[in-house]
């Protein structure tokens, strides 16, 4: 995997051997969240078919969550970019930020099950 890749590129370049890091991007992270649904539908048959784990609301849930993800991300550059040095008010604007983002996501499974009291669709 991932281990596996950087000792490559550190025996390639040597200059990184022993400093580089793996960092996960937002598609392994998606794909660990797709699968772990599917995962889920396959281990409690109860949790699979119409309206329910299927691979079509699978994709829309992984799909609204990398939405916000990457919405998140950008709020994140502006703030860093507006504080500056100003480690206390970035430190608040990032919070605020995250909590933000935090609730957009536990939203997503009750919004795709037509509970959209938390969504601000109600």
């Amino acid at each position: 995997g991932a281990t596996r890749f950087i000792n490559k590129q550190a025996s390639i370049i040597t200059e990184f051997d022993g400093i580089a890091l793996y960092l996960p991007d937002i598609g392994h992270f998606i794909k660990c969240i797709s699968n772990g649904f599917f995962n889920l539908a396959g281990k409690d048959n109860t949790l699979k078919g119409a309206a329910l784990l299927e691979a079509s609301r699978i994709k829309a849930i992984s799909t609204d969550i990398t939405k916000i993800l990457k919405e998140y991300g950008k709020q994140m550059k502006c703030i860093e970019d507006e504080c500056g040095d100003n480690t206390s008010l970035l430190e608040g604007k990032l919070n605020v930020a995250r909590e933000a983002a935090m609730k957009r996501i536990n939203a997503i499974i009750p919004h795709h099950c037509n509970d959209h009291s938390s969504c601000g669709r109600a």
